[in-house]
């Protein structure tokens, strides 16, 4: 029986000469295929005597494309769609340069300041900062009667000396190598070398207190007991040793 090749689809065999018995298609009559002794079928086509003007295929009669390269033999052009068109690559962002930081002016020493210095007093110190001293101690020799040794030998030098209270803790004793009274009291064997100090409060007044001295310290007449803080005002009178009065007054 001869076997005919599909012209839609080479791997369909129809029976039928005229139309594919697989997909319906028309089918010239191109010749059958031949069966050759190894089982394979070759297709033999019926050949126009012309060729691709393109690939040079031979043409079969009645084609209007070449099965090969699909040229169109009316008007000899490839129907082959063009392909896309590659995308424009998008540029990286070029980085820009941060611009440079302008130079400071240069300043002119040698000209006059117009600043204008304030001479009012701060008003927003913290409490217990003192923008000048307001209080000072003096330190005397007390000769009244008040209780000591009987071979307690009085200072040589009674002149009185002041200090301005303008520190937050100041060490009040008779000092050595090692401790540095900012208060000296000389050639008074009751006071001891660190006896007491004055600490400043957050109002800016201050606060004496004994450091657990020998012979205690006495205010106003009243012994401290040890570490106890006892505040003070102007007027008030520090006890010490045998021989030693600190009053507190106003330095204005």
């Amino acid at each position: 029986m001869a076997i005919y090749t599909c012209p839609d689809d080479p791997t369909h065999k129809s029976s039928d000469a005229h139309v594919c018995t697989i997909c319906g298609a028309l089918i010239e009559d191109s010749g059958p295929v031949t069966v050759p002794k190894s089982g394979t079928p070759t297709i033999v086509p019926k050949a126009s005597g012309a060729t691709c003007p393109n690939c040079g295929v031979p043409r079969r009669s009645g084609m209007l494309f070449c099965e090969n390269c699909g040229v169109d033999f009316a008007t000899g052009s490839l129907d082959v769609p063009d392909a896309a068109p590659a995308p424009t690559p998008t540029p990286a962002p070029v980085p820009v340069a941060a611009a440079p930081a302008a130079a400071p002016a240069p300043v002119d020493f040698a000209a006059p300041s117009t600043a204008v210095l304030s001479t009012a007093r701060p008003t927003n110190l913290l409490p217990h900062t003192i923008a000048t001293p307001t209080l000072e101690a003096v330190v005397s020799i007390d000769t009244s009667d008040r209780e000591r040794p009987d071979d307690a030998t009085v200072p040589a030098d009674q002149h009185e000396r002041i200090y301005l209270l303008d520190g937050d803790r100041l060490l009040i004793g008779r000092g050595s190598s090692s401790i540095h009274p900012q208060i000296v009291l000389r050639d008074d064997g009751g006071v001891s070398r660190g006896h007491a100090e004055l600490i400043r409060q957050r109002d800016g007044n201050y606060a004496v207190r004994d450091l657990g001295s020998a012979n205690g310290t006495l205010v106003n007449g009243q012994n401290l007991d040890d570490q106890q803080l006892r505040p003070l005002g102007e007027g008030d009178k520090i006890s010490i040793g045998f021989w030693h009065l600190i009053t507190l007054r106003s330095c204005h």
